[in-house]
């Protein structure tokens, strides 16, 4: 049996970086779910400490499977805990495919109930038994957390629900190398809910972070794109690397796979000093600032005053190629000319897209803990480290041979 630690998933762009505004116009729409004689309604529930556990559905194919679980608490605490409010139970598994990265999503049904969903490999074979096993689900009390022992053990053999009608896969054994980068694509698999990229990353730079966006887009004869998911280990930016993509649009028999960009640490530490002599009285202080940073043009657009703090937002207006962005691995923080030092409480920073969906560079701002001092002239920002992406290109072309069902 196979134990793994279970990636919890959030509805969000990206961990260090929001989303710019961006024109979706070649963006793809996507999503195709399984057909229903690919699901299985298995109906088993188990309860143990008060706390039952039901598979409700599973659902296969020949990238991925997906198992729903239902938790539910029958003795909640009194008061505003909630049995709802779960941590990650301790899950292990056996007859699936080890290449995926078992991911897990929570969504409440109810006051004192989740529906779970675990991802997972595709089976190892139809006709073999797999098994879904809970050793403790920590539920939080009025008192504290406690740990509700189990075990919850479901078995089954998914038979022909696992057999997925669209299974084949693109050799490409191609290899790309830039920017000290270096990508080899080895296969493209389709199946019928995606289609998955297959490819190594290898990088020598002490500072790569990976990829802030889209690991990789898939872009049309026609110019239009669909971004890829990357469902690896989300700490592991070098390796091997998979990235999910939807079905392809219908007719779509070729494309483009265009990576990256990717990030690396530009060291600093940069020193910014900006004049604000005057300019405290209002919440909201229009700076428009110009400075330098790494060879690249930025201003200083504005300093917001809250309750809290403050607030200083950047923007990249470089003329040329804009690469440079902030870093949220780098130490920050703002002194001015009265001897105070303020250090960060939140940093954001935007990236747009251009037509084939690459990020670029846009903008960031930094929240300070602080009321600033009326008397402050000017106010130092140091940045200890930037952030550069780097484009490549990695791009590869890939063909559908002729007879495939490359949709479903």
């Amino acid at each position: 049996m196979t134990r793994t630690v279970i990636l919890l998933t959030l509805a969000i762009c990206g961990l260090s970086f929001a989303c710019g505004e961006a024109d979706d116009s070649s963006r793809v729409p996507g999503g195709a779910a399984l057909p229903p004689e690919r699901h299985l309604a298995i109906g088993d529930s188990e309860t143990h400490g008060n706390v039952s556990v039901t598979l409700v559905e599973a659902s296969f194919s020949s990238s991925h499977s997906q198992l729903v679980l239902e938790i539910e608490n029958h003795s909640p605490s009194p008061g505003e805990f909630s049995a709802s409010d779960w941590m990650m139970p301790d899950v292990s598994y056996s007859g699936f495919a080890s290449e995926v990265y078992p991911k897990y999503s929570i969504l409440r049904t109810g006051p004192h109930a989740t529906r779970n969903t675990v991802t997972l490999g595709p089976v190892e074979a139809p006709d073999k038994p797999v098994v879904i096993h809970i050793d403790m689900i920590p539920v939080v009390r009025e008192q504290g957390v406690e740990e509700v022992k189990g075990p919850w053990h479901f078995e089954f053999v998914p038979g022909l629900a696992a057999v997925d009608p669209i299974d084949f896969d693109v050799t490409v054994d191609e290899s790309a190398c830039g920017d000290g980068i270096c990508i080899t694509v080895d296969r493209v698999h389709f199946s019928t809910p995606n289609v998955e990229v297959h490819y190594q990353l290898e990088s020598d730079e002490d500072g790569f972070r990976g990829a802030p966006g889209y690991p990789v887009r898939m872009v049309f004869p026609d110019g239009t794109w669909a971004p890829g998911v990357g469902t690896s280990d989300p700490n592991q930016h070098t390796g091997p690397q998979i990235a999910a993509f939807d079905p392809l649009p219908g007719g779509v028999r070729s494309f483009k796979l265009a990576f990256g960009p990717y990030l690396e640490d530009v060291p600093g530490p940069f020193e910014i000093a900006v004049p604000v002599g005057g300019k405290l009285a209002a919440e909201e202080v229009p700076l428009d600032y110009a400075t330098t940073l790494a060879g690249e043009d930025f201003v200083v657009r504005s300093l917001s005053l809250t309750e809290e703090g403050f607030e200083l937002t950047l923007e990249n207006v470089n003329p040329g190629v804009r690469s440079i962005v902030h870093n949220a691995f780098g130490p920050i923080e703002v002194s001015d000319d009265q001897g105070n030092t303020y250090h960060p409480a939140t940093m954001a920073w935007a990236l747009g897209e251009d037509p084939l969906g690459s990020a670029v560079p846009q903008s960031f701002a930094v929240n300070f803990r602080g009321q600033l001092d009326p008397e402050t002239q000017v106010l130092i920002l140091t940045l200890g480290m930037l952030g550069r992406l780097l484009y490549g290109p990695w791009e590869f072309d890939v063909v559908v041979p002729e007879g495939e069902p490359a949709a479903p």
